[in-house]
């Protein structure tokens, strides 16, 4: 894959745009239905976590045999469908209802951009992606941001046609500058296999990846370490309102200054990696219970401060995780499980979505939602322990 021809830097750019891209899009399909009723927000939330669980290592995994370009491509013209249907909906009084069903149905099963960013950085096959991987998670902390600094300062229309070029030019990009050099060299090799043979190929290897006991321990501990955020995460943001506070703020900034400190650890081991981003990740919070006992209310600036730290944590784990899947597979074969890496960062969004209903539900506060983030962060132990024991040596 040449992304970009030549600029490293631009492909960089390039990829971290579209991952910030895709977290503003599904946020802006979220906030667009906050005028419905309580349970109806939940279904659309729920519908479109559940598709992109199903579909996202189907739709990467057939990017592998296919073309991660014209996937790609794809994907992004999907994610602009269905925000521009959103922006119909909201806007015409006599806009059809089944279009809240178009837009779940489009971004689930289409509109997978993320995994397909994963699996274009892994086809570089740097000797050393680590760095790149974090650049490119980066945009979900710079996509956070730019939220916070789109609701305070932009209108509705204005944020709604801002997104709308940004997909129009990352599409345009995409289709003019990005060149997938092994779909050249096997388009004769593709024109053989059908449709029906690709996708039914597609689905056993994903079964096959899920038997695989080192893939499915990692998958574990990562839903695990995205619990851990997001339950804290959903506890502060409301993406159905204007309302942003410090703590998501000082999460996503920790997040970028790991990102920023994984530059000058390249030569640290993947495993290496990952154990200090578990002292980061689960030595930040324990300040938080140190104070509670004392206490009736835990301090917003402790709060932010853990966090800050966990968030730095939790920058060594996630493109560390990457890299090590990256080893994993033969070249322009590993975006079935990064789909699959995707699908448990949908179940983790998931089952913390659920808990904080569930919390708020029976009136439990912040304290509650710390333990859920620190027990989390720390069950993953267990299979992470599982994942060193059977990981073949030569991805060590």
């Amino acid at each position: 894959m040449n992304i970009l021809s030549r600029s490293r830097l631009g492909y960089l750019i390039f990829l971290l745009s579209l991952v910030l891209a895709d977290v503003i899009g599904v946020n802006y399909i979220l906030k667009a239905f906050s005028q419905h009723t309580p349970f109806y927000q939940f279904v659309i939330v729920v519908s479109l976590l559940f598709l992109q669980i199903f579909f996202s290592p189907i739709q990467t995994g057939f990017s592998d045999f296919y073309c991660r370009k014209k996937t790609l491509v794809i994907a992004l013209i999907c994610s602009l469908i269905s925000i521009m249907l959103v922006y119909s909906f909201n806007r015409i009084a006599s806009a059809p209802s089944y279009i809240p069903v178009l837009v779940v149905g489009i971004k689930g099963c289409l509109g997978n951009v993320i995994p397909l960013c994963w699996a274009t950085i892994a086809d570089i096959q740097e000797r050393k992606p680590r760095f790149s991987f974090g650049l490119a998670t980066g945009g979900y902390a710079v996509g956070y941001l730019v939220l916070v600094a789109s609701n305070r300062f932009l209108s509705q229309e204005q944020i709604h046609f801002t997104i709308i070029f940004l997909f129009v030019l990352l599409t345009l990009i995409c289709i003019l500058f990005v060149e997938d050099t092994r779909d050249k060299l096997h388009v004769k090799e593709r024109k053989k296999d059908s449709f029906v043979f690709l996708f039914i190929s597609d689905n056993k290897l994903i079964l096959e990846d899920l038997c695989v006991r080192y893939l499915r321990s990692i998958l574990v501990s990562f839903l695990l370490w995205e619990i851990s955020l997001y339950a804290i995460l959903l506890f502060y943001i409301d993406f159905f309102t204007n309302q942003f506070s410090l703590l998501p703020v000082g999460m996503m900034i920790g997040y970028l200054s790991g990102i920023g400190l994984l530059k000058f650890c390249q030569g640290v081991s993947d495993l290496r990696m990952i154990r200090i981003g578990y002292y980061f990740s689960i030595i930040s919070l324990l300040p938080i219970f140190i104070v509670f006992p004392f206490v009736k209310h835990i301090e917003s600036y402790l709060l932010v401060v853990c966090y800050f730290f966990h968030s730095m944590g939790n920058a060594f784990l996630c493109p560390t995780l990457f890299t090590i899947i990256s080893k994993t597979s033969p070249a322009h074969a590993w975006g079935r499980k990064y789909g699959l890496v995707e699908s448990s960062d949908s179940v983790a969004f998931l089952v913390a979505f659920v808990m904080l209903l569930a919390c708020q539900a029976v009136g439990l506060g912040i304290g509650t939602i710390v333990s859920i983030s620190f027990l989390s962060i720390t069950l993953s132990l267990l299979p992470y322990r599982e994942f060193c024991k059977v990981l073949p040596k030569n991805l060590h």
